[in-house]
């Protein structure tokens, strides 16, 4: 069986309508789905390499924890100037410091318990 790769021209031709949504049709809804087929090129393709963040640490159970509440304070923030780019683009940086912030003071020592047996298991005999 072949694995499946995905197509640099179909994720070139979503991302140019993805933004042609964002330019032309600001308020439809799912125009910015239309990046997801270049993201997953982007993530999975061999020939583009990311730089990976393992100096950081593990920030991303902090960013699953404290994203959706930070995009709820910057919403409320900007009010009536609230827009998905906006929030997100003042989110991220936030949120990726609140899990930086966590890994480092909580979840690393945290971790370090998982080692520590305060019982020691006693087998069950019959």
């Amino acid at each position: 069986m072949e694995k499946w790769q995905p197509n640099l021209v179909l994720a070139s031709i979503f991302a140019a309508l993805g933004v042609l949504c964002l330019v032309f049709l600001p308020a439809y809804f799912y125009g910015p789905m239309l990046f997801a087929y270049p993201l997953v090129y982007i993530a999975i393709s061999p020939s583009i390499q990311l730089p990976t963040l393992d100096r950081l640490g593990d920030v991303s159970y902090g960013t699953y924890l404290y994203g959706w509440p930070v995009e709820q304070v910057v919403n409320h923030a900007l009010g009536q100037y609230s827009t998905w780019w906006t929030v997100f683009g003042l989110s991220l940086p936030i949120t990726l410091l609140l899990g930086w912030l966590s890994w480092h003071l909580l979840e690393k020592h945290a971790l370090r318990l998982k080692r520590i047996s305060f019982f020691q298991r006693q087998p069950v005999s019959p």
